[in-house]
């Protein structure tokens, strides 16, 4: 698996997105590749079969700077109204209890208007 899984913008939308979704996460002692690849190609399913995703990028630290996380998520969504879809979906939670829940130690996240963050 690459370091950085993306997906553009679906063709059907124009305009930019309006909120962006951000995880930064630190794994379990004892998480090991295959746990992390096994969640990398389940957030590129997810990804398919939520309509909701504008656009996902994931990948783990290039180990540039101590002390960083070990993995990041971002992903777009149209409004808060697609981000709530996209929380509540089916796959969502598949991903969340069988394939990051069981190797994760810690996550930070940020929900955040894109449109008002450009100037």
């Amino acid at each position: 698996m690459t370091n950085v899984e993306a997906k553009q913008r679906r063709p059907s939308q124009e305009r930019g997105p309006a909120l962006r979704h951000v995880n930064l996460l630190t794994w379990k002692k004892g998480t090991t590749q295959a746990d992390i690849d096994a969640l990398a190609a389940e957030l590129a399913r997810m990804r398919e079969e939520i309509p909701e995703i504008r656009t996902l990028s994931f990948g783990p630290d290039l180990g540039l700077m101590d002390g960083n996380v070990d993995f990041a998520i971002l992903e777009d969504f149209d409004d808060a109204g697609a981000f709530g879809r996209y929380t509540a979906h089916p796959a969502h939670n598949r991903m969340v209890s069988e394939f990051l829940r069981p190797i994760l130690a810690s996550r930070q996240a940020i929900q955040f208007d894109v449109a008002a963050s450009v100037s």
